[in-house]
């Protein structure tokens, strides 16, 4: 079937659902800018619903992007730059080529675009919530809170999915989901704020030097290297509850993941919140 795909007013994401048969299509027709980043996710009970994204030639030939064999493909999840298209006109193409049970799915588009306020404000976070979201949010009011800023699917070093938030070009905080892919019923289960506007309500933010928060929360009491992440964080003498504090700068003797000595350009690179 198809289907033009609706962006409410102000709004830079969408979700759609739909039941796909054995071998059935359905296409989602939409406007966008050559240069614009776009991210796709599908997500079905049963594992079944994949997707494409195409582009239209000057000839009227439609094109996969990010697709060279030219064929339908089991793609769940993308995100990448789009190339000019005849009239500005795109489509995302939902298939249930690859099975033989209904695909009952959930299709989550994010598209790009430029924030007209990138002034600098403080966002608050607590043990619960950063700048408004908060643990547990669902997708749609995820959506709903960020419509000023760019919403991207990206994943971390592990290939899990996650959500990136950004104002104009600039990454906010990434959101960790309590699904593998990111669909219409995905709740937020941690919280990572990376920009200079977070703060929590004693005054610590990313990229404060980390012995200003020392002394603002009391003393050190280690930085450890986690060998899973590759990061380091920080537990203070008066750690506030329910924030973790990752770090750069741990002076760690060899073989050794805990210290409380820090290099001299030490400072804390993220806030964190999760269940």
């Amino acid at each position: 079937m198809d289907f033009n795909l609706q962006f409410d007013l102000g709004k830079i994401s969408a979700i759609s659902t739909g039941v796909l048969e054995a071998d059935q299509i359905d296409s989602y027709a939409f406007s966008a800018s050559m240069g614009q980043v776009i991210s796709v996710s599908v997500s079905s009970l049963q594992d079944n619903a994949n997707f494409d994204v195409l582009y239209q030639e000057d000839n009227g030939d439609w094109v996969y992007i990010d697709n060279h064999e030219g064929i339908a493909s089991e793609k769940k999840a993308w995100s990448g730059m789009l190339p000019n298209s005849r009239g500005n006109q795109y489509l995302i193409e939902v298939n249930n080529y690859f099975s033989t049970q209904a695909a009952e799915y959930d299709l989550f588009v994010g598209i790009s675009s430029i924030a007209l306020d990138n002034k600098y404000t403080e966002r608050l976070v607590t043990q619960h919530a950063a700048d408004g979201i908060y643990l547990g949010m669902a997708l749609p009011d995820v959506m709903n809170k960020t419509s000023a800023e760019s919403v991207m699917l990206s994943s971390d070093g592990e290939g899990i999915i996650s959500l990136e938030i950004l104002t104009g070009h600039k990454f906010l905080m990434a959101l960790y989901m309590d699904t593998d892919c990111i669909g219409h019923c995905s709740k937020v289960k941690r919280i990572e704020a990376w920009g200079r506007e977070f703060m929590t309500q004693e005054g610590v933010f990313p990229t404060m030097p980390l012995g200003e928060a020392i002394e603002i929360y009391g003393g050190l009491e280690n930085i450890a290297f986690s060998e899973t992440e590759a990061r380091e964080f920080a537990t203070f003498v008066n750690h506030p509850k329910g924030i973790v504090f990752e770090v750069y700068g741990g002076d760690f003797p060899d073989n050794d993941n805990d210290t409380q000595v820090m290099l001299p350009d030490a400072q804390v690179v993220a806030l964190w919140i999760k269940n």
